[in-house]
């Protein structure tokens, strides 16, 4: 907030250039080091405990003030669940996130709904429960209490078994990703390791004081602990120590894998939170506690880290850029991309053989795996419920969305480069490496006669890059590295050859009303034809090749993609009057949301920036800005703003554009914490209208 505050202030002081740039420059580097991106405030004593549930959208909290509170990824206050008579030291959800458990000093455990619902209390314990773990099918919990025993209970609230040979107090346990195990963390120092076919659990004696916390890694193979001697350890199942972090002498109160198993956080008596990979090297410290903090918890996609504190608040930090956080990304290179027609989702092929879908908010919703060398091309159906992909070995498999393979068909014997729907989807275009165009049908009903050979189109001297089919369907256009566009009747007859470029072409697009032809080329240049094939202009600027280009739904605006890195914005007559900056790699695919106002466009390294046309990045799509990452686009309105206030484009004329990106960042960073904390002043929440253009809140 200090930041947006000092960057308002710079738009009305009169200083010279050089100071305000130095200002500038100081702010930038405030922002880009951020990590913070919520703070949740409601609870009257320190917290404890915090969990995130399954699916990513709450997340709850267990405090000294003997309450629970759930809150929405958000930062909104949902609920707060009241019935423990004392402090709730430890909370948890069951796998499927219908419910969750708490764990109290009053000696209970209590299972509430997901809405907060109270269902079941369950008494045993003699002494103050301490941390609680439900088993991976959600049919046993189990609980380590200061009464030195582990209790084991159904859901239903049927005890099944209490085990008595665990020594004094149990601060700490955690069910084993089969299930089969419990790992306990106790007062004498030692963890036990207790098969649950077993009569006598396996002991870890390594640590100099009592152990606070335990918890397997994803893959099973490893445990981590958390020490009041001031170090946290990884072991392997049999007992070995793997490494020692040393917390610089202060108690570990909790420790926690990622969900990739890379990254161990440790939550610190310190009020930090330190975060390492596996080699004990630390990536990163947390500040920002005032107080111990007690919990930590990750995000199930990886990307947010939660923490609790005994400062009475939760905080949410993002992880971008940390460790091996890549938005669930492809293990292999990057190479073939494509939007939907709506362009809220998109799709990427990679050299790991797989094609992931991605809402626009980075939101991983499906990988589609079956093919057996790298993909290279993907498209989706004009109605959006098909995807077909096609791989280097010349097989295309055609997908429903829901990630049901519909077909399989050897289609080329070489590379495929190009896939096409006809604007019907019926017929499939697909090409490449082999230099021969290939019609299928395509049925809409998703029966077994998908992947029909309708014809075969011969003509190029060279690889196949890009096809397209026109407006109406009436005709394909291709062109590839023998640097000409051909034109084709769908019966297979060759209409004419352009000679286009000096090099090889990489993309060709229409317009939506049909009446321009855009081809792009590694040349550095894009040009427009009329739909009998006569040059109208050509679009010059790049600094390399030219990737890709689209047209705005009006055909009003044409965007083109460079591997120098930048977006250029040209009107229909060829004029460019914008450029976009900010990917750090080759960009290779753009496209305009349905308001004509807003571009999205992607790099290699699989980051997505979504832009206002008039050169404001809105945001990244790469890691989260804040638990809140969807831009509110509203066809034919535009990105709305908040209330009737000035939008930014209307604030003082000698702003400069660097101040304008950097207030919008700062702006979306904190909107959550805006929008939902409930200790601000009404003037601090407003702070950002007139800035930002809304967020499309996740509720």
């Amino acid at each position: 907030m200090a930041s947006v505050k000092a960057g308002k202030r710079l738009i009305t002081t009169e200083v010279t250039r050089d100071i305000k740039q130095q200002q500038v420059n100081q702010l930038q580097e405030i922002i880009n080091n951020l990590q913070e991106c919520n703070r949740l405030e409601g609870h009257d004593a320190g917290v404890f405990g915090v969990c995130l549930s399954p699916d990513g959208k709450l997340i709850t909290s267990a405090s000294e003030d003997g309450t629970i509170r759930i809150w929405g990824i958000n930062g909104k206050a949902l609920a707060s669940c009241r019935g423990h008579k004392e402090q709730v030291f430890s909370i948890n959800f069951s796998p499927n996130g219908e419910m969750f458990a708490s764990a109290s000093a009053d000696g209970t455990i209590k299972l509430w709904q997901r809405d907060g619902k109270l269902l079941k209390t369950l008494r045993g314990h003699k002494n103050q429960v301490f941390n609680i773990s439900f088993s991976p099918d959600g049919h046993t919990i189990a609980a380590a209490s200061k009464d030195g025993t582990i209790q084991l209970w159904h859901p239903n609230g049927t005890r099944i078994k209490t085990l008595t040979r665990f020594g004094p107090a149990n601060f700490g346990i955690s069910f084993s990703p089969d299930g089969k195990s419990l790992a306990i963390a106790s007062e004498d120092g030692t963890i036990k390791l207790w098969n649950l076919d077993s009569s006598w659990p396996k002991i870890f004696n390594r640590h100099a004081r009592g152990v606070l916390s335990v918890c397997f890694s994803p893959d099973g193979r490893m445990l981590a602990s958390g020490s009041w001697d001031g170090t946290a350890k990884l072991w392997n199942i049999d007992g070995k120590e793997l490494n020692s972090i040393d917390n610089y002498g202060l108690p570990v109160y909790r420790v926690r894998f990622s969900p990739d198993g890379q990254l161990l956080a440790l939550a610190s008596k310190d009020n930090r939170i330190r975060l390492y990979n596996l080699d004990g090297n630390k990536l990163k410290t947390f500040r920002g506690h005032k107080g111990s903090v007690c919990g930590v918890s990750f995000s199930p996609d990886g990307r947010l880290l939660a923490s609790a504190s005994v400062d009475k608040t939760i905080r949410l930090w993002s992880l971008k850029g940390i460790g091996l956080n890549t938005q669930q990304s492809h293990t292999g290179k990057l190479i073939g991309f494509c939007f939907n027609s709506t362009g809220q989702q998109y799709a990427s092929a990679s050299e790991d053989k797989t094609v992931k879908l991605w809402n626009l908010d980075g939101t991983l919703l499906r990988t589609f795996s079956g093919h057996e060398a790298s993909v290279r091309s993907v498209s989706f159906s004009p109605k959006g419920k098909l995807l077909a992909t096609a791989s280097v070995d010349g097989i295309i498999k055609i997908w429903h969305l829901n990630g049901a393979l519909l077909q399989t068909f050897p289609a080329h014997g070489l590379s495929i480069r190009s896939l096409s729907f006809s604007p019907d989807g019926k017929i499939l275009a697909s090409a490449g490496n082999d230099r021969i165009i290939k019609l299928w049908g395509i049925d809409d009903k998703y029966g077994q006669d998908n992947g029909v050979l309708l014809n075969t189109l011969n003509g190029h001297l060279a690889k196949i890059l890009t096809i397209r089919f026109s407006q109406d369907g009436q005709m394909l256009v291709s062109a590839g590295e023998d640097k000409t566009i051909k034109r084709w009747h769908l019966d297979g007859s060759l209409i004419d050859t352009i000679p286009a470029h000096s090099l090889k072409i990489v993309c060709l697009r229409f317009s939506g009303d049909g009446e321009i032809m855009a081809s792009a080329s590694a040349d550095k240049t894009v040009k427009l034809w009329s739909l009998d094939g006569k040059l109208i202009t050509t679009l010059q600027g790049h600094q390399a090749g030219v990737r890709g280009v689209v047209f705005s739904p009006d055909s009003q605006i044409i965007a083109s993609v460079s591997a120098d890195r930048t977006v250029k914005l040209w009107t229909r007559d060829g004029k460019e009057f914008k450029t976009l900056k900010g990917h750090l790699a080759p960009v290779c695919n753009a496209c305009f949301l349905a308001d004509g106002q807003t571009l999205v466009s992607v790099s290699e390294d699989g980051t997505a920036k979504i832009w206002n046309i008039d050169g404001t990045e809105i945001k990244t799509v790469g890691g989260p800005i804040n638990g809140n990452t969807v831009v509110d686009v509203k066809p034919g309105q535009g990105i709305v703003t908040r209330g009737s206030h000035t939008a930014m484009s209307d604030l003082s004329s000698d702003l400069s554009s660097d101040l304008k990106d950097l207030l919008v960042k700062g702006c979306y960073w904190i909107s959550d914490y805006l929008n939902h904390n409930p200790t601000l002043s009404e003037s601090d929440r407003k702070l950002c209208d007139g800035i930002l253009p809304e967020i499309l809140n996740r509720e």
